[in-house]
């Protein structure tokens, strides 16, 4: 499956060692928002579907994928979860990225 969605985004799966999505950053983002059950009903998807999320046995959907992050208050991105493609899934995350000043190295010590 994962060679597949690399050729769909035109990536070499040798030169992409990162599995996606990761499903350590998927488990952190549903404990995050409240757990398996609470996840499933903002999701209107199963609890067990989010388990299987949450342990590696299928792959969360990108559709899901922002109102995940907004039920951890962003404190699990997008970009966290699909650290390869995410620029591919959601140009527009790309382009606003590109538009908003990078902190420094001082500025994101103190944050």
């Amino acid at each position: 499956m994962y060679f597949y969605m690399c050729r769909m985004l035109g990536m070499s799966s040798e030169t992409s060692p990162v599995v996606e999505p990761v499903v350590a950053q998927v488990a952190r983002a549903i404990e995050l928002a409240g757990g398996p059950a609470k996840v499933g009903r903002g999701l209107r998807v199963s609890t067990q579907t989010v388990c299987f999320w949450r342990d590696g046995n299928r792959q969360i959907k990108a559709e899901f994928g922002a109102q995940l992050e907004q039920m951890t208050d962003l404190r699990v991105t997008r970009k966290d979860i699909w650290p390869v493609s995410w620029q591919q899934i959601w140009p527009e995350l790309a382009r606003a990225d590109t538009h908003q000043p990078h902190p420094t190295h001082q500025e994101a010590a103190n944050a």
